[in-house]
């Protein structure tokens, strides 16, 4: 059986019940993590999909997911509010040191880059996807 998967969470019951999901397949189910449905301005910037505060030494934190409502029509490819959760969750599993060097920057990105194409695999493989699935 293939369950069909969904663009859009649509309430915080539903963003709740994902994220337990998640955090036990993740291994996180000993950490303290709020969950909310946010609107972009809410967010520390405006093109983002969700974001997370993770608290290391407390093994607690926050994610913040951008509500439906302001996700943007022209997207160039499909950015399910489900796997922004899991990428947002990733973020519990690889601890990120603030600096500004040129060389903290880059990795920064390249570790984004790799939670980005993680989140995309584990929602892949939960719903059984091919890559070309996130082609509009």
């Amino acid at each position: 059986m293939t369950i069909e998967p969904k663009q859009y969470i649509e309430t915080e019951e539903e963003l709740l019940e994902l994220a337990k999901e998640w955090q036990n397949r993740l291994l996180l189910r000993d950490w303290v993590i709020g969950f909310a449905l946010v609107s972009a301005r809410e967010l520390s910037d405006i093109n983002f999909a969700g974001e997370s505060n993770v608290q290391w030494t407390n093994r607690c934190g926050t994610v913040s997911i951008l509500r439906k409502e302001d996700i943007p029509d022209d997207m160039i490819a499909k950015q399910p509010m489900e796997m922004t959760l899991i990428h947002e969750l990733l973020h519990f599993k690889f601890m990120t040191f603030e600096n500004t060097s040129l060389e903290v920057c880059y990795w920064n990105e390249k570790q984004h880059q790799l939670l980005e194409d993680m989140a995309k695999a584990l929602y892949m493989a939960k719903y059984n996807l091919t890559f070309d699935w996130f082609r509009r």
